[in-house]
C-alpha cells in the first residue's frame, strides 16, 4: 500500500500538466486539446524522461548548464510540435499545423514556469533553514 502513495506525486505532477496544455489551449486562441490528447502528451513527456534517464543521456554534462537548459526546451517545444501538430484543433474544426502546435506547446511550458518557479522558489527558502 506504501508504494502506491510513492507514486501520489508523480501522478499529481502529471494532471497539473496536462492541466497547463488545457489552459494554454484555453489561452492560445481558442484552440481545442482534449484531456486524452493532454494525458498522452504529458505521459509521452514522461516516457521521454524516463529514456533519457535510463540511456544516461546528460546534456548538463556534455554543454553548459545554460545551453542544456535550452536544448531541454527545445526538445520538448518539438515534441508537442510533433504530437499537437495532428492532433489539436482550432475552434474551426481545422487542424493547428506546425506552427500553431508549436506556439501551444511554448505557451505551456511558459505557463507551468510561471506558476511553477516561484513554488519551488518557495520551497527552497523554507526548507534553507530546516536542520
Amino acid at each position: 500500500m506504501n508504494t502506491l502513495f510513492a507514486f501520489l506525486p508523480l501522478i499529481f505532477t502529471l494532471a497539473i500538466i496536462a492541466c497547463f496544455v488545457k489552459l494554454a489551449a484555453r489561452l492560445f486562441r481558442r484552440t481545442v486539446v482534449t484531456w486524452k490528447h493532454s494525458f498522452l502528451f504529458v505521459l509521452l513527456l514522461c516516457a521521454l524522461t524516463i529514456a533519457k534517464v535510463a540511456s544516461g543521456l546528460n546534456f548538463s554534462t556534455a554543454f553548459p548548464p545554460a545551453i542544456a537548459l535550452i536544448l531541454g526546451f527545445l526538445v520538448t517545444i518539438i515534441v508537442g510540435g510533433w504530437f499537437f501538430s495532428s492532433r489539436a484543433t482550432t475552434s474551426a474544426g481545422t487542424l493547428l499545423g506546425w506552427s500553431g502546435a508549436l506556439q501551444l506547446t511554448a505557451l505551456t511550458y511558459g505557463l507551468s514556469l510561471v506558476a511553477l518557479l516561484p513554488l519551488f522558489l518557495l520551497s527552497n527558502v523554507l526548507l534553507s533553514g530546516s536542520p
